[in-house]
């Protein structure tokens, strides 16, 4: 772990240096944030030339930042489903 949070370190100070965003700011962020944050991780260890581990995941638990429940959205014509029964079943609410 005293590795892991030297390469964390490292990886930060090589965003820095390039003009990236930083590593929390992604870590939480859109899919596309995170997804170029694991791409910039992947030019950054091609650059250092050697095996480099940084664990993302350990991060997020640690800031306390790993969703609890991920966001599923359904597909259109489920979705459609889905607000019809509950539009009916709130009209039946106030109908006692």
């Amino acid at each position: 772990s005293r590795n892991n949070t030297s390469h964390q370190r490292k990886f930060s100070a090589w965003l820095k240096r390039e003009g990236r965003e930083s590593i929390v700011s992604r870590l939480t962020g859109s899919d596309e944030q995170q997804q170029s944050l694991k791409e910039d991780f992947r030019a950054f260890t091609k650059e250092e030339g050697k095996k480099v581990v940084v664990s993302f995941d350990r991060l997020r638990q640690y800031l306390g930042a790993e969703s609890q429940l991920k966001q599923h959205h359904p597909y259109p014509d489920d979705a459609r489903i889905i607000d019809d029964l509950a539009k009916e079943a709130l009209s039946k609410l106030g109908s006692n």
